[in-house]
């Protein structure tokens, strides 16, 4: 057989590529599906059909509708038997319809994809009985390990009975002390939890086998549902498969008679008419058509042929991976049954040696107390022994800081001391202070009235240089420069009127004897002013 045969592989057949050819052809101005199901049919339509009317588009895709052709063949030597129609009432609305046998290769690729996914879902199952296996190792190690603890638990427990005699007067006065041991009986408490956890651990893998158990179950009934429905289906061709080798036999017969009845018409016209010879030629000519036809026909049986075998092929490989699955369930109950009988027996070890734990906890509850009670009173005489060497420490740094407590005493005396006596300086200089404002505002208003008063003789001055005969009225303010030079203008002016009026001959009173006189006045009364200041 051919490698890419299902029986070398495991991989679902497409029907992708039939579907794509069937419906590349939708410019036909019939379909071969249809032709089936008419009754009479044309030799114009018999030559555009199958010999080269679509070189182009059915030459490349000859070996995907060979199975197509196969039928359609079947149906249209059945119609030609029946008559010849013009082609004029052949020609009219075609509807296209898909063959019959696609719908069951579909059906079948989907059987195959449950079967897959089917297939995947029971690797997962695998999956979780190797970690299932993985759980139980590391159980068994753990009861390993229980069991050399109890090996040495049972080497101690004879010492242990040798101390109980000692331990029984030290009883009573552990009753008191029974609040501070607290500790270690929740230590105790700690390892019971982990057999609790342990028993946990144990329901809950029964309560996953058994969930596994009816999934597996239910997959095995709905996989033993699909293998039936699956040998239904390869009856089914196979009825169909012999109803077209027993069509193919009576279209061969029915050739046969044709091919007489045509050769005994052939020597009938020769004799009788010239013009039928056109028509011997033609009738020839078609028997040909319809020879090469079979030899088609016949091919394609032969590939259908291939086609159920390539079925038969795959549906005899899936059985036999069911089977190996069956098989594989098969050895899964087995190994659980035996897991179970395993956890059971486990379960009784743990119960037994839970009981031998209690008893061993006991002792070793009774020695531990005993060794906190004399590790706490030998602390407690320590934490006595270094309490008195602290005190004496501290009455020591006491004794010291009193001394230093009376020595900042007297400095603090002597510091109020010292405050006192700023105080009394502070209030003396505020005094002082007082009276050197006092005599300040004095000396200001002595001064606000000097500058009045020369405000008002400055206006007199200049009111005097101004108003004379001849002098210019400012017009603006003056400066005491400006009033200067114009007081030394009018004297020098007047004294050389004075001058001139005694060159003349008139008698004028000297201006050295009068101007002493008025100069003085101002002067007196400046001096009499002065001891304000």
């Amino acid at each position: 057989m051919r490698p890419g045969c299902p029986r070398f592989s495991n991989r679902a057949t497409s029907t992708s590529q039939l579907e794509s050819t069937l419906s590349d052809v939708p410019d036909l101005s019939f379909n071969l599906s249809t032709i089936s199901l008419s009754s009479q049919l044309n030799f114009e339509e018999w030559n555009a059909a199958f010999q080269n009317t679509y070189p182009s588009e059915l030459a490349t895709k000859a070996g995907q509708l060979l199975p197509s052709k196969s039928f359609t063949g079947l149906s249209k030597w059945k119609s030609f038997t029946e008559g010849i129609v013009p082609a004029e009432q052949q020609r009219g609305p075609i509807e296209s319809k898909i063959p019959w046998y696609i719908d069951v290769i579909r059906e079948k690729e989907r059987c195959l994809l449950m079967m897959g996914e089917e297939i995947s879902r029971l690797s997962r199952c695998k999956a979780e009985c190797a970690r299932k296996d993985d759980v139980i190792s590391i159980l068994r190690e753990e009861m390993e390990n229980l069991k050399k603890h109890l090996e040495l638990l049972r080497r101690e427990s004879v010492i242990t009975k040798e101390k109980d005699a000692a331990s029984e007067p030290v009883a009573d006065d552990s009753k008191t002390k029974m609040p501070r041991l607290r500790s270690s009986v929740q230590d105790g408490l700690g390892e019971s939890g982990t057999k609790e956890d342990l028993r946990e651990e144990v329901a809950c893998l029964k309560l996953k086998l058994s969930y596994s158990d009816k999934m597996l179950d239910s997959k095995i009934a709905s996989l033993s549902e699909s293998l039936m429905k699956d040998q239904e289906e390869l009856w089914q061709l196979e009825k169909e498969y012999s109803e077209m080798q027993q069509k193919g036999l009576r279209q061969e017969d029915m050739e046969k008679e044709l091919l007489s009845g045509t050769e005994i018409e052939v020597a009938s016209e020769e004799e009788g008419e010239n013009e039928a010879e056109a028509e011997e030629k033609a009738s020839l000519i078609k028997l040909r058509e319809f020879q090469q036809m079979n030899q088609e026909l016949c091919k394609e049986l032969e590939k259908a042929k291939t086609d159920y075998d390539m079925a038969t092929g795959a549906i005899t490989s899936l059985q036999r991976q069911l089977a190996f699955q069956e098989s594989q369930l098969r050895r899964a109950e087995s190994e659980k049954e035996m897991l179970q009988k395993e956890l059971r027996e486990r379960g009784n070890q743990l119960q037994a040696m839970s009981a031998k734990f209690s008893s061993l906890r006991e002792e070793r509850k009774l020695e531990e107390m005993m060794g906190i009670i004399e590790r706490e009173n030998y602390k407690l005489r320590q934490n006595i022994v270094e309490q008195e060497s602290k005190l004496a420490k501290k009455n020591k740094l006491i004794d010291d800081l009193q001394s230093k407590i009376n020595q900042l005493q007297a400095e603090v005396m002597v510091a109020q001391h010292h405050m006192q006596k700023q105080l009394c300086d502070q209030s003396e200089m505020q005094n002082q202070v007082e009276a050197l404002k006092h005599a300040e505002q004095q000396a200001k208003v002595a001064l606000e009235c000097i500058s009045a008063r020369f405000e008002r003789f400055r206006s007199k001055i200049i009111q005097a240089t101004y108003s004379a005969a001849g002098a210019k009225s400012p017009q603006a303010e003056i400066s005491d420069e400006e009033a200067l030079e114009a007081m030394q203008r009018i004297i020098s002016e007047r004294l050389d009127f004075h001058q001139m009026l005694k060159q003349k001959g008139v008698k004028v009173p000297s201006l050295f004897s009068t101007e002493p006189a008025n100069l003085s006045s101002p002067n007196s009364k400046t001096t009499k002013k002065s001891p304000v200041k």
